[in-house]
């Protein structure tokens, strides 16, 4: 305890003097490169992601442009410093949050070949992306394979998945897998492999890699769980349009969600037809007070939200094994939580469920302090907001183990 105390105050010390330094109005290499009138513009999408950091790369991975941060509608606009761009350049991005399935991209990268002055990074373009780095193909055979290996329109692979139910179906399923991955590397690209060597079988390649030992534990656990998120996935009428598909895929993120907290936290039989059909009304309700937005099914934001309903809406879980369950009529309506569903993080003020008390155990008092609204690490990224400088980002952000202890570590706020 007294090593963690003394590692808490070295790391405060080092937040100290990261935002005096950003508000000093230092900068570093990448928002130094001067403007040569060459421009480009584009989308962030899977739905479109608000926040994320966007510039060209060269064939090294170096900077060849100013950092741009998406807007609420995934849109961006950088400026870059090589003319004419050599046909190794790629656009980059990384971290921001999903405006409509709410998955967050922190730890995650979207990439896109430049092929013109309009881009769009999606999970699409990213796989493209990995078919000429990692497979050493062209655009045009990158864009063949990856389509013919997803059974996806090629010529639509660089476009908005949006502009297609299958392509956008398929991305939805693209970030899934490569979240349940992010903390072995680059989620993306060990999704590309997987994908590549099953052929694009998505519940194969995960039911393979959630058997390989040499993945963590709670990464393996995490694939077990996703299997069965794919498969209800696949069931989705691709004939429909795209906004109701999503909507149809973020109900299903809540209803696992649910069941794995449910499962996880209070042991509760889920296997149980009655408690199955009852934790999806449950569910639903969460999700139509969501304005039918999606969580990640794997993120902390469906213990905040479930903890919430049962201290506020009275629910006594016992009631979930009942064939007379009924969902209270005010969740459904209730406006605390949208908010709610978007704290990436455990949130302290949200009072722990009955039977969830942390009592005397350190081990998961411990757990609980890392992965809420506590932990320093989540404070760093809170100070460092809207500071793009690597110079001030990477010591915290870039190495942040030296802060956690490593049984924390796997479930870090992503």
């Amino acid at each position: 305890m007294k090593n963690q105390v003394q590692r808490f105050a070295s790391f405060s010390l080092l937040l100290v003097s990261l935002a005096l330094a950003a508000c000093s109005g230092s900068s570093g290499s990448r928002d130094d490169a001067p403007d040569s009138g060459a421009e480009r513009t584009g989308l962030v999408t899977d739905p479109p992601i608000v926040g994320a950091l966007v510039g060209l790369v060269d064939a090294q991975g170096q900077a060849i442009s100013k950092v741009a941060v998406t807007d609420a509608k995934g849109r961006f606009r950088v400026n870059h410093t090589e003319q004419p761009l050599s046909a190794a350049v790629h656009a980059r991005a990384s971290g921001g949050r999903d405006t409509q399935t709410g998955y967050d991209f922190q730890g995650l990268t979207l990439k896109a070949p430049v092929t013109g002055a309009e881009l769009v990074l999606s999970p699409l373009s990213t796989l493209v992306v990995y078919e000429m780095l990692d497979a050493g193909l062209g655009l045009e055979q990158a864009r063949e394979a990856v389509g013919h290996r997803l059974n996806l329109e090629a010529a639509q692979l660089l476009q908005d998945p949006a502009q297609s139910a299958p392509h956008q179906l398929a991305s939805l399923k693209l970030t899934r897998f490569a979240a349940a991955l992010r903390y072995q590397g680059d989620g993306f690209r060990h999704t590309a492999a997987a994908l590549r060597l099953h052929n694009g079988d998505f519940i194969l390649a995960v039911n393979q890699l959630s058997m390989d030992t040499s993945l963590s534990q709670t990464t393996r656990k995490r694939l077990f769980h996703l299997a069965a998120e794919l498969e209800d996935l696949a069931a989705i009428d691709v004939e429909q349009a795209v906004p109701a598909l999503i909507r149809a895929a973020n109900r299903i993120a809540f209803r696992h969600a649910l069941t794995r907290y449910l499962e996880d936290h209070h042991a509760l039989a889920v296997g149980n037809e009655q408690v199955r059909f009852n934790i999806d009304a449950l569910a639903d309700a969460l999700w139509e007070a969501n304005a039918r937005r999606g969580i990640p099914s794997d993120g902390p934001q469906i213990a905040n939200l479930a903890r919430y309903a049962i201290q506020q809406h009275a629910l006594e879980l016992a009631s979930l094994e009942a064939g007379d369950f009924t969902v209270p009529a005010s969740l459904a309506t209730d406006p605390n939580i949208p908010p709610l569903a978007q704290v990436q993080v455990v949130d302290h003020t949200v009072a722990l469920a009955p039977g969830e008390e942390l009592g005397n155990d350190n081990a998961r008092r411990i757990a609980y302090f890392y992965d809420s609204d506590l932990a320093p690490i989540y404070r760093a990224q809170q100070i460092l907001t809207g500071v793009h400088d690597d110079a001030l980002t990477d010591p915290v952000l870039g190495a942040p183990s030296r802060y956690w202890p490593a049984s924390a570590w796997e479930n870090a706020p992503a």
